[in-house]
């Protein structure tokens, strides 16, 4: 609800961040802990009409992408950058709702 009332169309699930201020937070790699929170949100986000909900991911996260899959996100995009003193490879992930 919070998101609509300032008039965004979007919603960025992070469920794969594992620094400590995401995990206090209860979002970020904590939610993958918390299936039953992450159904919420999507559920919430279809009663809400949002078309889709877009997950980014590293390539290297193997157990989050399975995850990813059986909830039935889809892999839309990869694309190799820096991050985290490391090369990698993001993914974009979509769930049409």
């Amino acid at each position: 609800r919070i998101g609509q009332d300032f008039g965004y169309d979007e919603i960025n699930l992070n469920v794969g961040c594992p620094s400590n201020r995401v995990q206090e937070g209860r979002f970020g790699v904590c939610l993958m802990a918390e299936p039953v929170l992450v159904a919420e949100c999507v559920a919430d986000a279809r009663r809400r009409g949002y078309r889709k909900i877009v997950l980014w991911t590293q390539a290297n996260l193997k157990s989050a992408r399975r995850l990813y899959q059986a909830a039935g996100f889809r892999l839309v995009s990869r694309a190799p950058h820096a991050s985290f003193g490391r090369r990698l490879v993001g993914e974009y992930w979509e769930l049409a709702l």
